[in-house]
């Protein structure tokens, strides 16, 4: 974590270092943090698709159907 901590440091200077502050490492926060800049932290589906995340939705989806068939098969 402090290797990564480092280079987000590095390429991303105080932005990074507010964001340190605001977020806690281990124990999440129940309320948004509160950073300035032009991140709102809202969905946005052209991300979504840019960073190929349907791909893990795709795998939990069809790991999902796989546990069911073998619950299903055991019960059988």
């Amino acid at each position: 974590m402090q290797r990564e901590a480092k280079e987000l440091q590095l390429r991303h200077g105080a932005s990074f270092e507010e964001y340190a502050r605001a977020v806690p490492l281990f124990i999440p926060r129940l309320t948004p943090a509160k950073l300035s800049g032009n991140s709102a932290g809202s969905f946005s589906l052209a991300q979504y698709k840019k960073n190929h995340e349907w791909q893990a939705a795709a795998g939990f989806l069809f790991l999902l159907f796989a546990l069911v068939v073998i619950w299903r098969l055991r019960l059988g």
